[in-house]
Order: C-alpha cells, then structure tokens, then sequence
C-alpha cells in the first residue's frame, strides 16, 4: 500500500515562518526514512499559521533532497463570500 502525508507548513507560536518551512523539508526526509510514497505540501493564503503561499519552491527543495519521495501541491479553494 503506498502512503502519503499532508505537511500543513504551520508555524508555530514562538517559530518564524523560516523555521516552519525548515519543519517541513525535515518532515519530507523523515517521511521518506519511513517509505512514505508521496508529500503533499499545502497551500495558505490569508492565514497567520500556515508559512507555505509558494508551495512550489517547497517541493523543489524536497524533490533536490530525496531519492524516491514524491513531492506535490496540496490545496482546496475556499468561498470567500458572505450570505446577504
């Protein structure tokens, strides 16, 4: 069975959006340790918590360091409207 993960890049309180970013590149490597398929790095915009609006340079870094992992651009659309 192949497996993947979701890496959300969320910084934490007392992190920058630097060592958030350094969490998931470690996060691709112990995945990959761990003979996970794929990682799915998500995609923020308009939030305080997440470090990853470029998810593409994320799987550049990740797809330089591994050897089998997949890496790839997670990410859903939200409405951004209200009823009225």
């Amino acid at each position: 069975m192949k497996l993947s993960i979701v890496d959300l890049g969320t910084v934490t309180p007392g992190s920058t959006e630097t060592d958030a970013l350094a969490d998931s590149l470690e996060t691709a490597r112990h995945a990959e340790a761990a003979g996970f398929h794929r990682i799915w790095f998500a995609e923020h915009h308009l939030s305080r918590s997440g470090s990853s609006h470029h998810p593409e340079l994320l799987i550049a870094a990740a797809r330089r360091r591994s050897h089998a992992l997949l890496a790839e651009a997670f990410g859903w659309r939200k409405r951004w409207w209200t009823a009225g």
